[in-house]
């Protein structure tokens, strides 16, 4: 029994090491490295994480990374600011004037 709790919390454990987090795709892409920061950013973004969902969405409004696309930037502007991302109330706001 205590070695199924100790693969459990093993397991656990080295999953969370290996997650990306925000910081880690704002560090590909501090580096120029669009295609890797969208790789991270997408599957954050996706679970709702609102730094991810702002980046990508500053992403696809200028075309880094990404085909450039004002909606979807909308649409992730929207997301991050539901979950009361700041700049993204801000960006939302310029792209719908």
């Amino acid at each position: 029994m205590k070695l199924i709790a100790l693969m459990m919390s093993t397991l656990l454990i080295s999953s969370l090491a290996c997650a990306a987090d925000c910081n880690d795709g704002l560090s590909a892409y501090a580096k120029g490295d669009y295609q890797e920061a969208v790789r991270i950013f997408e599957p954050l973004a996706s679970r709702g994480d609102d730094c991810a969902q702002y980046q990508l969405g500053e992403m696809y409004r200028v075309g880094q990374g990404v085909k450039q696309d004002k909606q979807k930037a909308l649409d992730l502007f929207d997301d991050a600011a539901a979950h009361g991302n700041q700049k993204a109330k801000l960006q939302k706001a310029l792209l719908e004037q």
